[in-house]
């Protein structure tokens, strides 16, 4: 039902405007801040919200205490062979979390931005999809955690004891804390700042438990119950032939480009190469 209702913009002005229709909506029945809103682009539309872990080639029929026995073989692989690479703002086990999502690592942590404009830029900037339409998913974090939770937070922080099973495990998890994974899909986390990439793309996440398609599943579920409630996911499609003008006006209007959100050498070298390609061009 979500992505049915998904509107189609083609521009990053009909984004931002399809967005203020959502929040129109919503805030007629509910109090809203900036922080409740969360955005996700993708640059193939049928991607499913699933993290990382959960995508691996030949997973999805193993079961949940598979899933947990390997997440703590890459996690203790991790401490033991990439050690000498871990900065010192690795300071516990989200931290760690953290850093091996940004770093590409298998994790159960799905990225999302508080900004529109940076996620119009990660729904367009992969070239291999580019002949794809793209999409924005937009999450009410505040109605994710209460219906999860029964909690009214924008967000869970790391000190949090209520999050404290969703975090890693050293050993595999006990039956009793399986059992409480499985009824809650996920929930909006704020991170701590141990990376620059976290901080330059306003980077927030959801981190889930083992079901891979569970935050769909719990929003499809929240809205039936709910009646004439909107759900808390919504999509905006973005078309493949809007693809390049919503990556430049993403840059123009908000800043959203390559080197600014992943600010190292690799993030600069990636983004001078459209720069080199353009003076190739028309130089």
């Amino acid at each position: 039902m979500i992505r049915d209702q998904a509107k189609t913009a083609s521009t990053l002005i009909e984004v931002f405007n399809e967005f203020d229709q959502i929040r129109r909506s919503v805030s007629s029945y509910l109090e809203k801040t900036d922080e409740d809103w969360l955005f996700r682009g993708v640059s193939d539309e049928a991607s499913r919200l699933t993290p990382r872990l959960l995508r691996l080639e030949g997973g999805g029929d193993e079961g949940d205490e598979y899933y947990d026995l390997e997440e703590c073989q890459i996690r203790s692989d991790v401490l033991n062979r990439g050690a000498s690479f871990l900065p010192d703002r690795v300071i516990d086990d989200w931290s760690l979390m953290y850093i091996m999502q940004h770093h590409g690592f298998p994790t159960r942590l799905l990225d999302w931005t508080g900004s529109l404009s940076n996620a119009a830029y990660f729904a367009t900037r992969d070239p291999a999809t580019s002949g794809k339409d793209g999409a924005i998913w937009i999450l009410e974090s505040q109605r994710l955690n209460q219906s999860v939770f029964g909690s009214a937070a924008s967000f869970f922080w790391r000190e949090d004891p209520d999050i404290q099973r969703f975090g890693f495990n050293r050993t595999p998890r006990s039956s009793e804390d399986m059992e409480w994974l499985r009824s809650r899909p996920a929930v909006t986390v704020f991170p701590g700042h141990v990376t620059n990439r976290i901080i330059a793309q306003m980077g927030r996440f959801t981190v889930h438990n083992f079901d891979a398609d569970g935050l769909e599943a719990r929003a499809e579920e929240v809205t039936s119950e709910a009646g004439d409630m909107r759900p808390f996911l919504h999509m905006i499609r973005i078309p493949a032939a809007s693809k390049e003008l919503i990556r430049r006006q993403a840059a123009m209007f908000g800043g959203a480009e390559e080197a600014n959100l992943f600010p190292d050498l690799d993030g600069l070298a990636r983004g001078l190469k459209p720069m080199i390609h353009w003076l190739r061009k028309y130089c």
